[in-house]
């Protein structure tokens, strides 16, 4: 790639807080110094991520950044495989899962970039894109798909005045290149404005937005076949780095994270959108926010925020994790002794982030929450009966949860009509399980599980 990417590695809560359980988890990369980059939680069980070296995330031809690494129970076990296929040069960049069988990842190289595509759990990978053309700088940064047929690629170009941003509707066989995505700009003495590495782009639904290094936010309602833009900071407070994450609690109501340790930032280092992205004002909050990373938890009304210690002088130490239940405006400290890179939840029971000692230059692995991030008090309401996130569900998946272990439960799903639309026998005892409606028209749905032996129990299923 041409440009130089550098990458900045900046329990139940009541009413009061009760200390944050994070269990660390061993990630065998083949080199000690590579952390668990584009990490993503599926569920309680799945999670996936690649590997990377914390001094350049994308860096061409080095071990480490052409391993994928999955859990498929809880994260006791990560196991660890070269994607089959890369040339010598490919790197991977970014990867995104639906399961434990099926993700999507990116590559870069100096002759090609590609969307590879897994079924088995990455045993094998299959090219759905691949990019050659030498006018353009071949960088595909970023892999997403809304359903199973709807989906959007983006990648930087330096060759071009726009990001690239490619979709389909077919599940990866067709792409479209969308070239009405508003132009890149320059700034701060002439810096090219570029995707901001290591920061994923935040989806809601149809909604996607993503975050460059002009601090500017790219926002389309739909997919990624319409676009607008805006500007976080303005013209005198720009941070060659933008922010380190964007978090969205629905279509409308997000957050936008910034370092502390980037030297240029001298606003506040939280911003706050009601628009939908479209206008942005800093936060005067209160509490420890960390400036590593920052998440809203699907199915509670939580952000989390993450931090790690740099060992270089004049920085203030970040390490640890805090929690916001109002928006960003009082943050809660859950820990402050376990140094956080990048931060992905699928729900209370599935938070994890990864975890990396600048001072010896290792990975410390992942870690993840033992704890749930709801308030004791909507917990307790919620311990006689299954919890369901998200809720709604934007694409008919639905994690779910039970208050205790079961064997041999029975499951039925029915519409507003009464009419069977999905069941399926769980086999031995389970606490979480999937439920999926694929194709399911929006509305609202019951769930009943039925044991062998008692009484069935119900809830509800909202599709959005």
């Amino acid at each position: 790639m041409k440009k130089n990417l550098l990458f900045l590695a900046v329990g139940l809560l009541s009413a009061a807080v009760a200390p944050a359980q994070w269990v660390r988890q061993a990630v065998p990369f083949s080199q000690p110094r590579f952390f668990p980059a584009s990490l993503q939680a599926v569920d309680a069980a799945t999670a996936w991520a690649i590997g990377s070296n914390p001094s350049g995330l994308f860096t061409v031809g080095t071990t480490g950044t052409r391993e994928a690494a999955r859990t498929t129970d809880g994260g006791a076990t990560w196991r660890v495989a070269p994607v089959a296929g890369l040339l010598p040069n490919d790197a991977l960049t970014s990867l995104s899962a639906r399961d434990a069988a099926t993700a999507w990842a990116t590559t870069t190289g100096e002759t090609r970039s590609q969307l590879l595509r897994t079924t088995d759990g990455g045993a094998t990978w299959q090219a759905l894109l691949t990019l050659t053309d030498p006018t353009a700088e071949r960088s595909l940064n970023y892999v997403h798909f809304f359903d199973a047929q709807r989906g959007i690629c983006l990648g930087d170009s330096d060759n071009s005045s726009r990001l690239v941003v490619l979709t389909t509707a077919d599940g990866g066989t067709t792409w479209t290149r969308n070239l009405t995505i508003p132009v890149l700009t320059t700034f701060f003495g002439g810096n090219n404005e570029y995707l901001v590495s290591g920061s994923r782009p935040a989806v809601q639904g149809d909604h996607i937005w993503v975050a460059t290094t002009a601090s500017r936010v790219f926002y389309s309602p739909d997919r990624g076949l319409s676009w607008t833009v805006s500007r976080i900071l303005p013209d005198p407070n720009l941070t060659p780095n933008g922010p380190r994450a964007l978090a969205f609690a629905d279509a409308t109501n997000g957050l936008a994270l910034f370092s502390r340790t980037d030297g240029f930032t001298n606003q506040a280092p939280l911003y706050r959108t009601a628009d939908g992205g479209a206008t942005w004002q800093p936060v005067s909050f209160t509490g420890p926010l960390h400036g590593a990373n920052l998440v809203r938890v699907p199915g509670t009304e939580a952000y989390l925020s993450v931090g790690h210690n740099l060992p270089a002088p004049g920085l203030a130490p970040d390490a640890g994790s805090s929690v916001s239940r109002d928006g960003g405006l009082t943050w809660t400290a859950l820990e402050s002794s376990f140094d956080h890179l990048l931060l992905d939840a699928a729900g209370p029971l599935a938070v994890w982030s990864s975890a990396y000692d600048f001072a010896t230059g290792r990975s410390t692995g992942v870690l993840k929450i033992s704890a749930t991030a709801l308030p004791t008090r909507v917990a307790a309401a919620r311990a006689a009966g299954p919890q369901v996130f998200p809720q709604p569900s934007a694409d008919g998946r639905f994690q779910v949860q039970l208050p205790a272990p079961q064997a041999g439960l029975r499951l039925r799903v029915r519409n507003g009509l009464g009419q069977l639309v999905w069941s399926q026998t769980l086999p031995g005892r389970v606490s979480h399980f999937v439920v999926e409606l694929p194709g399911q028209p929006a509305g609202l749905y019951v769930l009943e599980l039925r044991p062998p032996a008692g009484p069935a129990t119900q809830t509800r299923l909202l599709i959005r």
